[in-house]
């Protein structure tokens, strides 16, 4: 039975990674575990919300064009959205706003049906609508045209996801493992903001795939290890009209090209082609960025790397080089030429418009991609406006501060930022290590290697499912929880504090 829930929690908007309980009062009704949470959407009121507690629920749900809330109580790690492996799991497909919002759940087993047009797919589908997909694992589904998040003709608000191991099973000419924008709804704007997308596999795109997506922002993402399987962009994948904002993330550890694709004309009135603007760009095989352009592109205060023997910049098209470009950092260990396109070089020669040719001096080359304050890339960024900037950096540090310490704030290149006189929160502890011993876990490790320009002052400790945390003394390098449930996987996260705050986290897992 249905039940009205008085005073139960919301979690939270600005939630990087999920997988805590929710965190803010809320009505609504509330399905357990067994009940049908599609009856409840059905039965809400518009503007209502259906809160739902931990467990697994076998369900294809649709939101039938309402404007409902629809969230977990207990966080993703304990509440499960499970489409069966033969629809998506939620579908949005009547025209709903992003007061039409899906949060906390962990979301996997999406799939291709029903068989009939407009074929949904993925394990979160839109069409025509421009729904809020915020504080959710999304994953283990196999894709077909599209990504586990897949919106037509749509202008999602897609927030704080972690977006994980789906991969294409054997369709022709796809975009997009992690997330597919295809089709323009224009004037609305898809924003993708604030997530993790990792492991996924497609044709083209394996993190990001946009299909005459029309203007999209991206921002603050971290896009890694994702793979384009004989396509391109294993990060991200352009093909045809798009408007693309990509602003301060991360893309590292992709294969091929981190940005790949066609970009055959502009949109009037939608912005250029493609502005990439202090992002970290750290390709895991070939060029930063290679395209097949005749819309714009412009490059301003970001740090590309490419891989060994490959250039930062590939341009392929009819347009004169070279694209827009100021106050970067390029890289590729001087292995190759650092650009290459048809009828000349498609970047800034270094010395020119702020542009170095330099290593950038990450913190932990392959782990940890902020810069020690050596680098190159501090203080060194384009001041750009209001609408490119935001508060803080990649990892929440304050943007902009006076890195360098010459008494002038300027931002740095890249998705990360220098703390004032060059100090940063520290690098990962090392050597996590866990035991189990009956019904409880201890965590070992080591102080990072790096500690971010101060002393470390201590750390933090998480442990979830469970949401326990702890504050240890710098001495400390021990944690032990207790009291916890066999048949259980448990995580332990650990991070080093200085002066600066919180530094990078070390993770590991043990099943009791």
């Amino acid at each position: 039975m249905l039940r009205l829930a008085v005073a139960l929690v919301a979690l939270t908007t600005n939630v990087v990674l999920p997988g805590g309980p929710v965190q803010a009062a809320a009505t609504g009704t509330l399905v357990s575990s067994g009940e049908s949470i599609q009856a409840a959407l059905d039965a809400a009121p518009a503007g209502g919300t259906v809160l739902v507690e931990p467990g697994t629920y076998l369900e294809n749900l649709t939101f039938r064009g309402k404007d409902v809330t629809l969230k977990s109580t207990g966080g993703p790690s304990v509440t499960l959205l499970d489409g069966g492996g033969v629809a998506p799991a939620v579908r949005f497909t009547g025209g709903e706003t992003r007061a039409a919002r899906v949060e906390g759940f962990t979301i996997r087993h999406g799939g291709r049906g029903p068989a009939e047009w407009p074929y949904p797919e993925g394990a979160v589908w839109s069409w025509y609508a421009d729904p809020s997909i915020v504080g959710n694992v999304v994953e283990q589904t196999r894709l077909c045209g599209g990504g586990a998040i897949y919106a037509e003709f749509s202008a999602p608000l897609i927030e704080n996801n972690i977006i994980r191991d789906n991969a294409v099973d054997g369709c022709y000419y796809p975009y997009g493992g992690g997330i597919s924008i295809q089709g323009d709804d224009n004037p609305g704007i898809p924003l993708i903001r604030g997530n993790t997308i990792e492991r996924n596999k497609q044709h083209n795109g394996g993190g990001i795939g946009l299909y005459a997506a029309g203007r999209v922002r991206i921002e603050h993402n971290i896009i890694r290890d994702n793979e384009a399987i004989g396509g391109e962009g294993g990060g991200i994948a352009l093909v045809n009209a798009n408007a693309v904002e990509l602003v301060g993330n991360l893309i590292e550890g992709n294969n091929k090209a981190a940005i790949g694709g066609s970009l055959p004309s502009s949109l009037p009135g939608e912005g250029l082609g493609l502005n990439v603007v202090n992002n970290t760009i750290v390709s895991g095989g070939g060029p930063a960025i290679d395209l097949w352009y005749a819309a714009p592109v412009q490059i301003a205060g970001s740090a590309l790397v490419a891989g060994a023997g490959s250039p930062v910049l590939r341009c392929r098209g009819p347009l004169p080089d070279p694209w827009g470009m100021t106050d970067s950092l390029v890289w590729n260990g001087r292995s190759a030429p650092l650009y290459e396109g048809e009828s000349g070089p498609c970047g800034v020669a270094p010395g020119a418009g702020g542009v170095v040719d330099a290593d950038p001096a990450f913190v932990a080359a392959g782990s940890d991609f902020r810069v020690r304050p050596e680098s190159a890339a501090v203080d060194a960024g384009y001041p750009v406006g209001d609408y490119w900037l935001t508060a803080t950096d990649l990892a929440g540090a304050p943007r902009v501060t006076d890195g360098n310490g010459d008494g002038v704030a300027r931002i740095d290149m890249g998705a990360y930022e220098t703390g004032p006189g060059g100090t940063s929160p520290p690098g990962a502890p090392e050597a996590l290590q866990l035991r189990k011993s009956g019904s409880s876990i201890t965590a070992r490790w080591s102080p990072p290697a790096y500690n971010g320009g101060a002393a470390v002052t201590g750390y933090e400790v998480t442990l979830e499912p469970g949401g326990r945390f702890l504050t240890l003394p710098a001495g400390t390098t021990t944690a032990t929880f207790s009291g916890l449930s066999r048949k259980t996987t448990y995580t332990v996260t650990v991070r080093a504090v200085n002066s600066a705050g919180a530094g990078a986290a070390a993770t590991a897992s043990i099943r009791l």
